[in-house]
């Protein structure tokens, strides 16, 4: 009887690490730290250090689609470039390396703080990028002589 090679199993094991993420109440964060939220999560949450994901979202958590967000370094050095899909969500497919970055957003209509966090080679929970949304203000102009 011939013996023959067992088959070589190519599905990979991947452990999920359970995040406590810190969910982001209604009022207005003054400070310039990542707000974590469990809300945030894409449809597949991060399962790998490093890996940046969240949503983008206005004061009254609405969505915003199309924000464009640069991770840049301590040093203020562009390290990727992300935009929110449909659904406000983003994900950096590769994993940045541990150290101190910022996310800067912008999207035409929105003005966006500044959000930093810290990568130290542990699953990041998903950030949320909240925007304010801008007043449109018009100035009319009036053709009229001043009477005194």
């Amino acid at each position: 009887m011939e013996e023959k090679p067992l088959p070589i199993s190519l599905t990979t094991q991947i452990q999920t690490q359970h995040v406590n993420p810190v969910i982001a109440g209604e009022e207005i964060v003054s400070t310039k730290e990542a707000i974590f939220s469990i809300d945030a999560t894409p449809p597949n949450p991060p399962t790998y250090p490093n890996v940046v994901v969240g949503q983008v979202v206005d004061e009254a958590r609405r969505i915003i689609e199309g924000a464009i967000m640069e991770v840049r370094d301590e040093y203020g050095r562009p390290i990727r470039a992300l935009r929110s899909n449909k659904l406000g969500h983003f994900v950096a497919v590769t994993p940045l390396d541990s150290g101190i970055y910022s996310i800067i957003s912008e999207k035409d209509g929105y003005q966006f703080m500044p959000v930093n966090f810290e990568a130290k080679g542990d699953i990041i929970p998903p950030i949320l990028v909240e925007g304010r949304k801008l007043v449109e203000t018009s100035v009319q102009e009036v053709n009229q002589p001043i009477v005194n």
